[in-house]
């Protein structure tokens, strides 16, 4: 399932970074095949220069990998702790995330302020509300 939803993004995420790469005003940058290559090999989540090249509306892509890398461990996890214990453990794991980046000023860096633990609670969130839809107890 993790498998199929990673080609169903990642292929035409590729697609329109190769268009993109091939658009001369696109990136301006001195490094850009480097930076194509970032987005490739998925390595521009650690390089500032790179994570918004090709387009700004892109840094999401790496934080999706992020969460998808952990959703079977966080399910493991999720499995043997209450829902709202869970979502206690979530909040306060992006909370210390949060505290630890406005501290040291990470925050204005985008690949700190873009890391999973920065979305942790929400990604939980939705799992519990689809979990709720799931077994009945929320209609939508």
């Amino acid at each position: 399932m993790l498998k199929h939803r990673f080609v169903k993004i990642f292929i035409p995420y590729i697609i329109i970074v190769i268009i993109s790469f091939l658009i001369p005003c696109m990136y301006t940058g001195s490094h850009r095949v480097f930076a194509l290559f970032s987005h490739i090999f998925l390595f521009k989540m650690f390089a500032e220069q790179f994570v918004s090249s090709f387009g700004i509306q892109f840094w999401y892509i790496s934080t999706l990998f992020q969460l998808y890398l952990i959703f079977i461990p966080l399910c493991k996890i999720k499995e043997n702790l209450e829902n709202n214990k869970f979502f206690l453990l979530c909040f306060c794991i992006s909370l210390i995330w949060w505290i630890f980046t406005v501290i040291t000023s990470y925050y204005e860096i985008r690949i700190w302020s873009s890391y999973f633990l920065q979305y942790l609670w929400e990604f939980d969130l939705g799992i519990h509300l689809a979990s709720l839809v799931h077994w009945g107890g929320l209609n939508i």
